[in-house]
């Protein structure tokens, strides 16, 4: 294989877009924080998920839209092509009724209106997203997944 690291790397942004493989949220734990750490404030695993945005639709769309717009707010360098495909993407969203309002891992329940806190997960179409707290301790060493 050309690039394993970064093949092995789009798989496990994928398997967030398409977590219907992990049976519960604590078995996902590990490929949230190594793709979220991967993501952030670098420029070679944004680039090599860009391309997979074109053939996701749905919810898989969604999922993957908001995992690229969240580490996208929490990275110091700004890429004009993320802010490109994540346009295109929301674009996309907007256009289709498939997907949403649902949660961001499969197993969880949809809330209502009145009970999302999560604004970045709404503007993406989900009823929810991840677990934010959770997910800040997994950015800060030691990391725990």
């Amino acid at each position: 294989m050309e690039n394993e690291p970064l093949e092995k790397f789009k798989q496990e942004f994928l398997d967030l877009a398409f977590n219907e493989k992990f049976q519960y949220l604590r078995e996902m734990e590990q490929v949230l924080g190594e793709v979220f750490r991967g993501l952030i404030n670098n420029k070679e695993n944004n680039a090599a998920v860009l391309p997979v945005f074109k053939d996701l639709n749905g919810v898989n769309l969604r999922r993957a839209g908001y995992v690229l717009d969240f580490t996208r707010r929490l990275s110091d360098y700004k890429d004009s092509d993320v802010y490109r495909v994540l346009d295109e993407a929301k674009e996309r969203v907007d256009n289709m009724a498939e997907g949403n309002g649902l949660p961001f891992f499969h197993k969880d329940k949809p809330l209502p209106p009145e009970f999302l806190f999560d604004d970045l997960a709404k503007y993406w179409g989900l009823s929810r997203g991840v677990p934010v707290q959770r997910l800040l301790q997994m950015l800060k060493p030691p990391y725990v997944c």
